[in-house]
């Protein structure tokens, strides 16, 4: 199978590099017309620097977005157990979820109870760094969904899952958010 292979940003060139390029072009290539005529040259000048001013800005909020993403992120590997608990939590209650935290030693293999709609829902959080997620913590998260009675689990972690473990989740009324997952939905907006 053949390799894509990405050019490095250099090779690719920068919006901003191409268009004062394009710019230079323009204006050498125009030169004699702008000399004769001092409107005409104020108003290439004020389109170049309005040109930077807005790449700026686009620059500067792209960074913006990747720092706070950044951050998100390094909020929930770099915490406690218990914080990454509730920070999910939180997450759920964003999407209309009603959450209550029972995550502490001996839980039965459960973190999170909530509500939405009159339905049940359980949730079991995983902070993990190098471990994946195994197939009998996925057993034993649906044995307490079973047990409880809910309509659906959510397992979220920030490790991955094993294939043995996402197998075993197949048409049981379990949702799988790994380290990816758990990513794109921090960063919706």
């Amino acid at each position: 199978m053949p390799r894509y292979h990405r050019r490095s940003r250099a090779a690719r060139g920068s919006p901003l590099s191409l268009a004062v390029l394009g710019l230079l072009l323009l204006a050498g290539a125009a030169w004699q017309q702008l000399a004769r005529n001092p409107i005409l040259l104020v108003a290439v000048v004020a389109l170049a620097v309005g040109g930077a001013v807005l790449y700026v800005r686009w620059r500067n909020k792209v960074e913006h977005q990747r720092t706070v993403t950044h951050l998100r992120w390094r909020q929930f590997v770099d915490v406690t157990p218990a914080e990454f608990e509730r920070a999910v939590g939180e997450l759920f209650c964003k999407h209309g979820f009603s959450v209550t935290r029972s995550g502490k030693t001996g839980d039965g293999g459960v973190d999170l109870e909530m509500t939405k709609g009159g339905l049940s829902f359980l949730g079991q959080c995983k902070r993990y760094t190098t471990e994946p997620i195994v197939e009998p913590l996925i057993r034993d998260f649906y044995g307490a969904l079973t047990h409880r009675r809910a309509h659906h689990g959510y397992f979220v972690t920030t490790s991955y899952f094993t294939g043995p473990a996402m197998t075993f989740a197949q048409n049981k009324p379990i949702t799988l958010i790994d380290e990816r997952g758990l990513q794109e939905w921090l960063n919706e907006k």
